[in-house]
């Protein structure tokens, strides 16, 4: 698409440059004067992040910025303390509740507590033990060291522990008293931080060892650890066990029988160390109620909102934007709430599970197109980003909602749109050289074009014989990277539309020579060659040169 630089000031633009936008150079003002820049953020999808305080209003701005966010009351622990996780991977963690094996169970719990620990500065590691399947369990001298510190303590590595999670696996023993040992060697060099354990396990020593020592000659050598214990679906003489662990180690003890209570523990553990999260900030508020079909949708204009209600799983709220042709529309979801669930006919908040986001885009005929959407599921400041081409002028149509989780009210959306040229003129570079009313370009004249999306050519006619039949014309063309070199072909035409020339392999930028001797036209077709990228939009700076 040729862009004739006429844009609205109510829309976004996609590019900045300097010099004439009508790049009519002279010597001193040349084309290396007129820069080419990267394309927005909203140019291209999908795209996602996640919110900060430096982006101004919106919503889940919850992260840290080292203030209040991690300050522990005054009779435990002061700003910075370290924290170590101890986790049970041994055997009998692969037992059931519901159909679900309890490592499955506390791994998801756990994930959702790092959430909580994100929003501190505390400084954490993570130890788990029985995790290796290399080592035999019945080869009891290495088996009841299988223990290991596979995250050293450190602030700010709360993403590193949640990487890790997943490859959890339960297998081997439970050498308890060896792990709070070696738990006391990590927390050495924070000695001066209030050193804290968690330690979570589904039972009690299994290596002939005693936790209760292992504490107690810590505090011998000046490592005062207060231990927090959650034990998960114990009998009752392994609680009492677990209990003392916590007793003796100054801290306390939580009781988990399901994923539910297991979820409390946690929720339980962070109030009792004053290291909860800040609440979230307001979420923002502009209702808009969408239409409950593609038939129905409602229309509504560039800015941002919520939906008006929860939506049940399968429920999906329908709007349109009222764009024009040539005009794209992006959608960037933003995460403000954790998910919500439904008991009976009422939608609830979970208190930890991640949110979620999906947004589809639709033709005009009201069917998806394959692959436009956005399907987002993270922590509350989480967002991402896709858009759609209105090539038809009949507006850009996307439904909020999901077929198969309720989607929460407070889901927020704002609707992007931004002009990209020649489309929105009236005008179009076509996309091959048999249609008609091909697009004259400018010769020895830089100008400026959009290609990508749903459109995958650009196609123009350069009339040489009113610059004098040239021998040859030299193309100087630029793309602009995103996140990678854009590839792209070029080919040129005769005048009964038989191919001349094909350059491949081109990416970014390309210098070439156009044989031209002897004709009086020529077609450049210019061809987005970005296999599966469908969705990257980028512009470009051509140059046509004759003299």
């Amino acid at each position: 698409m040729r862009t004739k630089f006429i844009f609205s000031a109510a829309f976004s633009l996609c590019f900045v440059f300097s010099g004439s936008s009508n790049a009519q150079t002279d010597s001193s003002e040349g084309i290396e004067e007129t820069k080419l820049v990267r394309v927005k953020p909203a140019d291209i999808g999908p795209k996602n992040g996640k919110i900060d305080s430096t982006e101004g209003e919106g919503a889940g701005e919850t992260k840290a910025d080292g203030g209040d966010a991690g300050n522990l009351n005054s009779n435990s622990k002061p700003d910075g303390a370290a924290l170590e996780i101890i986790f049970d991977c041994s055997n009998s963690m692969n037992a059931r509740i519901g159909g679900v094996s309890k490592i499955d169970l506390a791994k998801d719990a756990l994930y959702h507590l790092t959430q909580t620990l994100s929003e501190t500065n505390l400084k954490t590691g993570f130890r788990v033990f029985g995790h290796d399947r290399t080592i035999d369990r019945e080869d009891r001298p290495k088996a009841c060291v299988n223990s290991e510190l596979i995250i050293p303590i450190e602030a700010g590595n709360t993403q590193k522990i949640r990487a890790k999670i997943p490859e959890l696996i339960a297998w081997g023993r439970t050498p308890i008293a060896y792990s709070l040992e070696e738990a006391g060697k990590d927390l050495d060099p924070f000695l001066e931080s209030s050193p804290m354990v968690l330690l979570i396990s589904d039972g009690i020593e299994s290596c002939d060892r005693d936790p209760l020592k292992a504490i107690q000659d810590l505090k011998a050598r000046g490592v005062n650890v207060r231990m927090f214990v959650i034990g998960f679906d114990l009998n009752e003489e392994e609680r009492l066990t677990l209990q003392q662990i916590a007793a003796v180690g100054n801290g306390q003890y939580y009781n988990a029988k399901n994923y539910g209570e297991l979820l409390q523990s946690f929720d339980k553990f962070a109030k009792d160390v004053a290291i909860a999260a800040e609440p979230a900030k307001k979420k923002y508020a502009n209702p808009a109620q969408g239409g409950a079909s593609f038939d129905e949708a409602t229309e509504i204009a560039p800015g941002r909102y919520t939906i008006w209600k929860d939506l049940g799983k399968g429920e999906w709220a329908y709007f349109k934007v009222p764009s024009k042709k040539g005009q794209r529309v992006a959608i960037k979801a933003h995460i403000q709430s954790n998910a919500v669930y439904q008991v009976g006919g009422e939608l609830k908040e979970a208190k930890y599970a991640q949110g979620s986001a999906m947004v589809w885009f639709y033709q005009p005929d009201g069917k998806r197109i394959s692959g436009r959407r956005v399907q987002l599921q993270g922590d509350v400041g989480e967002w991402q980003r896709q858009h759609t081409l209105d090539i038809t002028g009949e507006g850009s149509f996307f439904a909020v909602g999901s077929d198969y989780n309720p989607t929460s009210r407070h889901v927020m959306f704002e609707v992007i749109v931004q002009e990209v040229g020649d489309l929105y003129e009236g005008w179009e570079a076509t996309d091959s050289v048999k249609n008609e009313g091909i697009f004259e370009a400018p010769l020895n004249d830089p100008f400026y074009g959009h290609i990508g999306t749903e459109d995958k050519f650009d196609v123009y006619k350069l009339n040489l014989k009113a610059a004098g039949n040239p021998a040859k014309v030299a193309l100087d063309i630029k793309f602009s990277d995103v996140d990678d070199e854009y590839t792209f072909l070029i080919e040129t035409y005769g005048a009964d539309k038989k191919r001349i020339a094909r350059f491949t392999k081109l990416k970014s930028a390309a210098t070439l020579e156009l044989k031209t001797q002897g004709l009086d036209e020529i077609y450049l077709s210019i061809k987005d060659n970005n296999p599966g990228l469908y969705h990257l939009m980028n512009s470009y700076q051509l140059e046509l040169k004759t003299k």
